[in-house]
């Protein structure tokens, strides 16, 4: 009888395992269509949980993910794949909605759903929105009291290896974003004296404007940092307001230190 029991309890407890592991809520990101042309695009997240016993992706809590500013109030939609098609589930029907949210879980599971593929997407928005040349982002080591270089597009490997861990009073850019928890922007890193110990590792990379954006999770805890550069002289005026378009990006971060991966 005990033996049953126990044996009951395991299975339980299996079950309950199971169905956490491929029910928990991730994001997805994607460009949707504001007109037929297709020439305006609005950059979206939403949040998906997919029940494996029904086949079906739960999408709902849509947001902006861009620094448009929009609000935006969809629907939870319910989607699951059917010959290689994305149907609503009531419907049986594939529409504009379920075929780019459906192609956006694709891209997800493809992925492996990974902690990197997601800070990559906001470091090529944040890129992108910039109209920068490269970009990184540092995320908070507390063991080191420093931010870690994870992400990072358009360095060489020597700029990596070099900025690999920043401390919040050396005096960088992104250093400065950590101390604040304030964006911090330098029009040419090149003429700023806190780069002097540097600037042979800035001059080969050939970078002259950074601005670092602190990321802050919503429980006000610090998470780390991104940042844009550029490879010519900026104006601060010229730049938009990438914040905005980060509350994704920290909300996501919040979410991976609930569950202890960060």
């Amino acid at each position: 009888m005990r033996e049953n029991h126990k044996r009951h309890k395991l299975q339980n407890t299996f079950i309950q395992d199971f169905r956490q592991m491929f029910t928990q809520e991730y994001p997805v990101y994607f460009s949707y269509p504001l007109d037929e042309e297709r020439s305006l695009l609005i950059n979206l997240a939403a949040s998906v949980r997919w029940q494996p016993y029904s086949g079906t992706y739960i999408v709902n809590e849509f947001y902006s993910s861009d620094a448009s500013g929009l609000s935006i109030t969809l629907p939870e939609i319910r989607i699951r794949k059917r010959e290689g098609m994305w149907v609503h589930t009531d419907s049986e029907a594939e529409t504009r909605l379920s075929l780019i949210v459906g192609r956006a879980i694709d891209i997800h599971e493809e992925s492996g759903g990974s902690f990197m593929a997601v800070l990559e997407h906001y470091l090529d928005s944040t890129i992108k929105l910039h109209n920068a040349d490269c970009g990184n982002i540092q995320l908070f080591d507390p063991e080191a009291g420093m931010i870690q270089m994870l992400a990072h597009r358009g360095f060489q490997k020597s700029f990596v290896d070099y900025f690999k861990y920043v401390s919040a009073d050396d005096g960088t850019v992104c250093g400065n974003a950590m101390r604040h928890r304030d964006i911090n922007f330098v029009s040419d890193i090149m003429q700023d004296e806190a780069y002097v110990p540097h600037r042979e590792i800035i001059r080969s990379a050939g970078i002259h404007s950074v601005k670092s954006y602190p990321l802050v999770l919503p429980d006000n805890s610090f998470a780390g940092v991104i940042s844009a550069h550029w490879k010519r002289t900026v104006s601060e005026e010229q730049l938009p307001d990438a914040s905005p378009s980060l509350t994704g990006l920290t909300r996501f971060l919040q979410e991976n230190k609930t569950r202890h991966l960060i």
